[in-house]
């Protein structure tokens, strides 16, 4: 548990740790409390957490971290990828330069 104030961290545990079934973290910084965090888990937590994969959940909606959907919330971080919408074009990255 250490290593979760590193740069990479993987954490593979079981229930009795973590209150989850099977967690995996892949990170890319100490951002577990940030945007740019990917979890691969059973369904029931990623209900609780909101980091569903396939399905996401109204959590992962408001973290910004929907990946198909982008919704209000990624919208509002600026980070929606398919279709730029206002935030991201007030935080300059948009990637489509278009008549304003």
């Amino acid at each position: 548990m250490a290593s979760l104030e590193r740069d990479s961290v993987t954490v593979l545990t079981d229930m009795a740790s973590l209150e989850r079934d099977s967690l995996t973290v892949h990170t890319d910084m100490a951002s577990l409390e940030r945007d740019s965090l990917t979890v691969h888990t059973d369904m029931a937590s990623s209900c609780r957490l909101g980091q569903s994969r396939e399905g996401q959940l109204h959590s992962s909606y408001r973290h910004g971290q929907s990946r198909k959907g982008q919704l209000h919330s990624s919208y509002r971080h600026g980070q929606s990828r398919e279709a730029q919408l206002h935030s991201s074009y007030r935080h300059g990255q948009f990637m489509q330069t278009g008549p304003v």
